[in-house]
C-alpha cells in the first residue's frame, strides 16, 4: 500500500500496540474494543518520541507498559500474505502434482511459505536499502472489527498465520532518534567466535 492509504496505516497503527499492556486491547482485556483511550495514548506516545525526550519516553513505557510500531505508517508498506496456489494446465499436463502446492495441513510443509515469504522480504529490503531507503519488518499486531483495516484484511477469523508479516520502506526521518531497546543484549554476549 503507497502513500495514499495514510488514513488505513493512521488507523493501523494501534493495532501495533506491543509491550505488557497490550493485553488490555486483546479480548478480554479491560480496554478491549476501546480504540479511543488506545489512540490518545498514542498521541501522546508519539509526541514524547518527536520531542526526543528519551527520559519521558521510559516514564511513559513504565507507567502505561505500552509503545507501537510505527514502521506499518511508512511510505510504501507491504504485506506478505498467504494465497493459495494451483499449478496450471500447462504443469499438470507435465505432470506438475497439485500435492506439491499443498501447504495447508498441519505438518512443517505448512509453514514453509514463512520460509518464501522471508527470503523475498529480506531480498526487497536489502534492494530498498541498496537504493538509499530504509526498510523495517513488523510482525507485532493484532486485529479486530472494532478498529478495521484494509491492509488485515486478509487475516482470517482469530488467527494471524496467513499474514507472514509487514514490511515498511521510505526515507528515515533524520529528525527524531531511533533507541534501541534498553534491554538488548550487547554483541558480545550473543556472538561467539571460534
Amino acid at each position: 500500500m503507497g502513500p495514499e492509504y495514510k488514513e488505513e496505516k493512521e488507523a493501523l497503527v494501534l493495532n501495533t500496540v506491543c509491550g505488557p499492556g497490550k493485553e488490555h486491547w486483546r479480548p478480554g482485556g479491560k480496554h478491549h474494543n476501546d480504540f479511543k483511550i488506545l489512540k490518545n495514548y498514542y498521541n501522546e506516545w508519539r509526541s514524547l518520541w518527536l520531542k526526543m525526550d528519551k527520559k519521558k519516553v521510559i516514564e511513559f513505557k513504565n507507567d502505561i507498559g505500552i509503545e507501537f510500531n510505527e514502521q506499518v505508517k511508512a511510505p510504501y508498506l507491504l504485506t506478505f500474505t498467504k494465497r493459495n496456489r494451483y499449478p496450471t494446465q500447462k504443469q499438470i499436463s507435465k505432470n506438475f502434482f497439485k500435492y506439491k502446492f499443498n501447504f495447508s495441513d498441519n505438518s512443517n510443509k505448512g509453514e514453509r511459505w514463512y520460509l518464501s515469504a522471508g527470503i523475498h522480504g529480506y531480498g526487497i529490503a536489502l534492494l530498498s536499502v541498496n537504493a538509499g531507503l530504509s526498510a523495517s519488518f513488523c510482525k507485532c499486531y493484532f486485529n479486530t472489527p472494532y478498529n478495521y483495516t484494509k491492509i488485515l484484511e486478509p487475516i482470517i477469523p482469530n488467527q494471524t498465520e496467513n499474514i507472514a508479516f509487514m514490511l515498511g520502506i521510505g526515507y528515515k526521518n533524520e529528525n527524531v532518534n531511533f533507541w534501541g531497546p534498553l534491554t538488548k543484549a550487547d554483541e558480545d554476549e550473543y556472538i561467539f567466535w571460534k
